[in-house]
């Protein structure tokens, strides 16, 4: 677990140390396995009068699951107040930390924010203990072991899909809309820009791109869908970017990178950047801004910098065999 510091601590450190609040989701770092294990261990639990138990699905889906199991019910009866999520939870903007009292929380908005307010981040299961015992301790101290079992077939709400009605012929099919791969083969000169670009917009003539460069959380979430309509955007640079954000950009050939306030701050204030190629970045890049040198953080892993590298995750078609005799 990370304690309010932001250190990495063993549970055992921490244990005993009493606790007033509880967060458990928020975003997609708790998982519905991780809803389901923390909701069977509080099964017939009650939360300590001095503790707040809040619970925020990630998404929708989630929810109904939760519903259709039982968890739902069993998270309730144990005292917790159901939240929709929004990222003022994550970066505790939204039901900061008590006063004088631990907040144990399943999201970490990384990198935190001088002055920002802090809590600890541990488990579903180590809060699933908090919750139950009121303080922090090793969840295996529970009499019964978690045995979850995730449904495997799971809801998925198709209302807004368009479907061509029956009995009507169809004259012509409608083009794809998926453009082509852009890739990221050697060095790119990006214009810099502070939101994102209209999909009428046009980079320079001498420029491969653009860079998003993103001051805050807050405006990654406000620039909208992380699958990014406009395809000469290259490259969104922000302090901190959700890690399922960072996978679904780079499946799509943008190149995400974190950077420190004052990094952005003198990004932001430029109108070119130059990024290097990939074959000779690692986990840092140093992008290049006139004369200065300035060093940002590759945020893909493994195959998704081959993503990046390729401009999209999406496997070629295969080569259709040739009708021609032998």
């Amino acid at each position: 677990m990370l304690d309010e510091t932001g250190q990495v601590r063993a549970v055992r450190d921490l244990a005993g140390k009493p606790v007033h609040q509880v967060v458990l989701g928020g975003d997609t770092g708790v998982t519905l396995r991780d809803m389901l294990a923390a909701a069977q261990l509080l099964k017939s639990k009650r939360v300590p009068s001095r503790l707040d138990l809040l619970v925020a699905p990630a998404s929708r889906q989630v929810l109904e699951v939760l519903a259709q199991t039982g968890a739902l019910v069993d998270l309730v009866a144990t005292g917790a107040r159901i939240l929709e999520p929004d990222h003022r939870i994550v970066d505790a903007t939204a039901y900061p930390p008590p006063g004088g009292g631990l907040s144990l929380r399943t999201a970490d908005p990384e990198p935190r924010a001088f002055g920002a307010p802090t809590f600890a981040v541990a488990s579903a299961e180590t809060v699933a203990y908090a919750v139950a015992t009121g303080v922090v301790g090793d969840p295996r101290s529970f009499k019964r072991p978690v045995r979850v079992t995730v449904p495997r077939a799971l809801p998925t709400d198709d209302v807004l899909v368009l479907r061509d009605k029956k009995g009507e012929a169809t004259t012509a099919k409608k083009a794809s809309s998926l453009v082509a791969p852009l890739g990221w083969k050697g060095a790119l000169v990006l214009d810099v820009v502070a939101a994102p670009p209209k999909p009428g917009d046009k980079p320079a003539a001498d420029s491969s791109g653009f860079a998003l460069v993103l001051g805050n959380l807050e405006e990654v979430r406000a620039s909208g869908d992380p699958y990014i309509d406009t395809p000469s955007v290259r490259a969104v640079i922000a302090p901190f970017i959700p890690s399922g954000w960072a996978a679904a950009l780079a499946s799509e050939g943008i190149a995400v990178f974190a950077a420190d306030e004052k990094t952005v701050a003198a990004l932001r204030a430029t109108k070119t950047l130059t990024l290097p190629a990939p074959s000779a970045s690692g986990d840092n890049v140093t992008v290049a801004v006139g004369a200065e040198k300035l060093s940002l953080r590759w945020l893909a892993k493994g195959a998704e910098r081959g993503f990046t590298a390729n401009g999209t995750a999406r496997v070629a078609p295969a080569p259709r065999p040739s009708s021609r005799g032998h």
